[in-house]
Protein backbone atom coordinates (compact mmCIF):
# COMPACT_ATOMS: atom_id res chain seq x y z
CA UNK A 1 0.00 0.00 0.00
CA UNK A 2 2.91 2.33 0.68
CA UNK A 3 4.04 1.88 -2.95
CA UNK A 4 0.69 3.21 -4.21
CA UNK A 5 1.16 6.42 -2.22
CA UNK A 6 4.58 6.93 -3.79
CA UNK A 7 3.16 6.52 -7.33
CA UNK A 8 0.29 8.93 -6.60
CA UNK A 9 2.67 11.55 -5.23
CA UNK A 10 4.95 11.11 -8.25
CA UNK A 11 2.04 11.60 -10.68
CA UNK A 12 0.89 14.72 -8.79
CA UNK A 13 4.43 16.11 -8.83
CA UNK A 14 4.76 15.52 -12.60
CA UNK A 15 1.39 17.14 -13.31
CA UNK A 16 2.30 20.13 -11.18
CA UNK A 17 5.67 20.61 -12.88
CA UNK A 18 4.06 20.33 -16.33
CA UNK A 19 1.53 23.07 -15.56
CA UNK A 20 4.31 25.58 -14.99
CA UNK A 21 6.30 24.41 -18.00
CA UNK A 22 4.32 26.25 -20.69
CA UNK A 23 2.88 23.06 -22.13
CA UNK A 24 -0.75 24.06 -21.56
CA UNK A 25 -0.20 27.30 -23.46
CA UNK A 26 1.37 25.32 -26.32
CA UNK A 27 -1.47 22.78 -26.31
CA UNK A 28 -4.11 25.50 -26.31
CA UNK A 29 -2.46 27.18 -29.30
CA UNK A 30 -1.72 24.04 -31.34
CA UNK A 31 -4.41 23.58 -34.00
CA UNK A 32 -4.48 19.78 -34.04
CA UNK A 33 -5.61 18.32 -30.73
CA UNK A 34 -4.36 14.73 -31.02
CA UNK A 35 -2.40 12.52 -28.63
CA UNK A 36 -2.02 15.00 -25.79
CA UNK A 37 -0.17 12.47 -23.61
CA UNK A 38 2.45 11.90 -26.30
CA UNK A 39 2.79 15.67 -26.75
CA UNK A 40 3.33 16.09 -23.00
CA UNK A 41 6.12 13.51 -23.07
CA UNK A 42 7.79 15.28 -26.00
CA UNK A 43 7.50 18.63 -24.18
CA UNK A 44 9.00 17.16 -21.02
CA UNK A 45 11.88 15.71 -23.02
CA UNK A 46 12.64 19.10 -24.57
CA UNK A 47 12.26 20.98 -21.26
CA UNK A 48 12.07 24.35 -23.03
CA UNK A 49 13.15 27.38 -21.04
CA UNK A 50 11.21 30.63 -21.36
CA UNK A 51 13.24 31.81 -24.35
CA UNK A 52 12.70 28.56 -26.26
CA UNK A 53 9.00 28.61 -25.37
CA UNK A 54 8.76 32.05 -26.98
CA UNK A 55 10.51 30.74 -30.12
CA UNK A 56 8.19 27.73 -30.23
CA UNK A 57 5.15 29.95 -29.81
CA UNK A 58 6.24 32.35 -32.56
CA UNK A 59 7.09 29.54 -34.96
CA UNK A 60 3.77 27.87 -34.24
CA UNK A 61 1.86 31.03 -35.09
CA UNK A 62 3.76 31.30 -38.38
CA UNK A 63 3.25 27.61 -39.17
CA UNK A 64 -0.51 28.00 -38.74
CA UNK A 65 -0.51 30.37 -41.73
CA UNK A 66 1.57 28.11 -43.97
CA UNK A 67 0.09 26.58 -47.09
CA UNK A 68 0.79 23.04 -45.87
CA UNK A 69 -1.03 23.55 -42.59
CA UNK A 70 -4.01 25.28 -44.22
CA UNK A 71 -4.29 22.81 -47.09
CA UNK A 72 -7.42 20.63 -47.13
CA UNK A 73 -8.74 21.94 -43.84
CA UNK A 74 -5.55 21.25 -41.89
CA UNK A 75 -5.16 17.67 -43.06
CA UNK A 76 -1.37 18.00 -43.16
CA UNK A 77 -0.82 19.54 -39.74
CA UNK A 78 1.49 17.15 -37.89
CA UNK A 79 0.51 15.72 -34.54
CA UNK A 80 1.85 18.05 -31.83
CA UNK A 81 4.28 15.45 -30.46
CA UNK A 82 5.70 14.85 -33.93
CA UNK A 83 6.14 18.58 -34.48
CA UNK A 84 7.90 18.94 -31.13
CA UNK A 85 10.18 15.91 -31.62
CA UNK A 86 11.08 17.13 -35.12
CA UNK A 87 11.89 20.59 -33.72
CA UNK A 88 9.31 22.10 -36.06
CA UNK A 89 10.02 25.56 -34.68
CA UNK A 90 13.37 25.36 -36.51
CA UNK A 91 11.73 24.85 -39.93
CA UNK A 92 12.18 27.53 -42.53
CA UNK A 93 9.41 30.08 -42.54
CA UNK A 94 6.86 28.93 -45.09
CA UNK A 95 4.13 31.43 -44.39
CA UNK A 96 1.77 32.52 -47.10
CA UNK A 97 0.84 36.11 -47.64
CA UNK A 98 -2.92 35.82 -47.99
CA UNK A 99 -3.06 39.21 -49.63
CA UNK A 100 -0.34 38.60 -52.23
CA UNK A 101 -1.38 39.59 -55.72
CA UNK A 102 -0.69 36.93 -58.35
CA UNK A 103 1.88 37.92 -60.95
CA UNK A 104 1.49 35.19 -63.57
CA UNK A 105 -1.43 33.71 -65.47
CA UNK A 106 -3.38 31.00 -63.65
CA UNK A 107 -4.57 29.33 -66.86
CA UNK A 108 -3.56 25.69 -67.01
CA UNK A 109 -2.36 24.43 -70.38
CA UNK A 110 -2.48 20.76 -71.34
CA UNK A 111 1.02 19.56 -72.12
CA UNK A 112 1.90 18.26 -75.57
CA UNK A 113 1.80 14.65 -74.37
CA UNK A 114 -1.74 15.21 -73.08
CA UNK A 115 -1.00 13.98 -69.55
CA UNK A 116 -0.16 17.00 -67.41
CA UNK A 117 -1.27 20.59 -67.08
CA UNK A 118 1.22 23.38 -66.57
CA UNK A 119 0.67 27.03 -65.80
CA UNK A 120 0.66 29.46 -68.71
CA UNK A 121 3.28 31.52 -66.87
CA UNK A 122 2.77 34.74 -68.83
CA UNK A 123 2.42 38.03 -66.91
CA UNK A 124 -1.08 39.05 -65.87
CA UNK A 125 -2.83 41.40 -68.28
CA UNK A 126 -2.35 45.03 -67.14
CA UNK A 127 -6.04 45.94 -67.64
CA UNK A 128 -7.08 43.68 -64.76
CA UNK A 129 -7.89 44.88 -61.30
CA UNK A 130 -6.19 42.18 -59.25
CA UNK A 131 -7.00 39.77 -57.84
CA UNK A 132 -10.23 39.43 -59.86
CA UNK A 133 -8.75 37.48 -62.78
CA UNK A 134 -5.15 36.35 -62.56
CA UNK A 135 -4.81 35.67 -66.30
CA UNK A 136 -2.64 36.92 -69.13
CA UNK A 137 -4.13 38.93 -71.98
CA UNK A 138 -4.42 35.76 -74.11
CA UNK A 139 -6.57 33.95 -71.53
CA UNK A 140 -8.37 36.84 -69.84
CA UNK A 141 -11.20 37.26 -72.36
CA UNK A 142 -11.93 33.52 -72.40
CA UNK A 143 -12.02 33.39 -68.59
CA UNK A 144 -14.30 36.41 -68.39
CA UNK A 145 -16.72 34.72 -70.81
CA UNK A 146 -16.68 31.51 -68.76
CA UNK A 147 -17.30 33.43 -65.54
CA UNK A 148 -20.15 35.40 -67.16
CA UNK A 149 -21.81 32.17 -68.29
CA UNK A 150 -21.45 30.68 -64.81
CA UNK A 151 -22.85 33.82 -63.22
CA UNK A 152 -25.87 33.69 -65.54
CA UNK A 153 -26.50 30.03 -64.70
CA UNK A 154 -25.29 28.58 -67.99
CA UNK A 155 -23.14 25.48 -67.75
CA UNK A 156 -21.78 25.26 -71.26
Amino acid sequence: MGGDTHVTQSVRRNRHSLKGSGFEKFWKSYPRKKSKGDAKKAWQTIKPDEQLQDRISGALERAKTSADWRKEGGKYIPYPASWLRAEGWEDEDATVDCCAVPTVCAEKILSTNGRNYTSCGKPIAPEQTPPAYPFCADHLRNRQQINARLTNGQTS
